[in-house]
């Protein structure tokens, strides 16, 4: 598998993290876990060859082939392969944290934890975006259509610079950081900050925070498999290990031992720098 990044248009880089194309020149084996954590960025995903398939929180979904997909904010993981065997490529945006709702005029919360096909939440508009994305002659025309759709939609009011506050020391920290702590720090309760974060984010600071603190530790393994992963260095940003395990378990659904018994190259591949 190869994973190639691509660079966002000069006026979309503040609202999108990244963007690749995921190639395959076969079928992902049997045996490979094809787990997706979650990463805290939600995402547009394009399959251009081949469909996919995934599974998430219990629903299976499938998009077919040339289907603009939309997956909302997540804290918890997906299972994703190719809908059928052989080669693959995906096209995929990803919105930075407080990017998504520039774009999308609807409360995100809707949208957490969720694989929708964009025709369900944009209608006509994303049915016409999807038809120019299939008469598209390269992945690059591709990428053309689908930023000037983004620039079309992207909202010119201001950026909400609590929300921005919140997700910067979020990260900075690596999540270890409290709802308490944001309170102090912005002067708002934590009542009003879980809305402003399910409104804006999809998933509350709390959440987010979770799904932070564990992505560097998830990251390490993916690059070093060989690596301990009951090494003190593993859990420092943990409350102990035990709180480590726990939400090793909640986001690969297997404790860390176990999660090292089997392969999972497919999740793996998003990790590699």
């Amino acid at each position: 598998m190869r994973l190639n990044l691509l660079q966002p248009h000069p006026l979309l880089k503040a609202y999108i993290d990244k963007i690749f194309v995921l190639d395959s020149d076969g079928s992902i084996a049997d045996d490979d876990l094809k787990l997706i954590v979650p990463n805290g960025l939600p995402k547009i995903v394009i399959p251009i060859r081949n469909g996919l398939a995934s599974k998430v929180n219990g629903l299976y979904q499938v998009s077919h082939e040339t289907t603009i997909t939309l997956i909302g904010m997540s804290d918890i993981s997906a299972i994703v392969e190719a809908e059928c065997d052989g080669a693959h490529r995906t096209l995929c945006i990803e919105f930075s944290a407080a990017g998504a709702y520039r774009f999308f005029r609807f409360n995100l919360h809707e949208m957490s934890n969720r694989v929708l096909p964009l025709t369900e939440v944009l209608g006509r508009h994303a049915s016409q975006l999807q038809e120019q994305v299939s008469n598209a002659g390269s992945v690059a025309e591709q990428m053309d259509v689908l930023q000037e759709f983004l620039l079309q939609r992207l909202q010119s009011r201001e950026d909400d610079l609590l929300l921005n506050f919140c997700i910067q020391r979020i990260r900075a920290l690596r999540g270890a950081v409290s709802v308490r702590e944001l309170e102090k720090a912005t002067g708002y309760s934590s009542r009003w900050l879980h809305m402003k974060f399910l409104e804006k984010v999809g998933i509350s600071p709390k959440s987010y925070a979770s799904v932070i603190r564990f992505q560097p530790f998830y990251k390490a393994y993916t690059q070093n498999p060989d690596q301990r992963l009951a090494d003190a260095e593993f859990y420092n940003y943990f409350y102990d290990q035990s709180h480590f395990i726990k939400d090793f378990k909640r986001y690969t659904g297997l404790a860390p031992t176990q999660f090292m018994k089997y392969a999972n190259e497919y999740g793996r591949i998003f990790y590699k720098d």
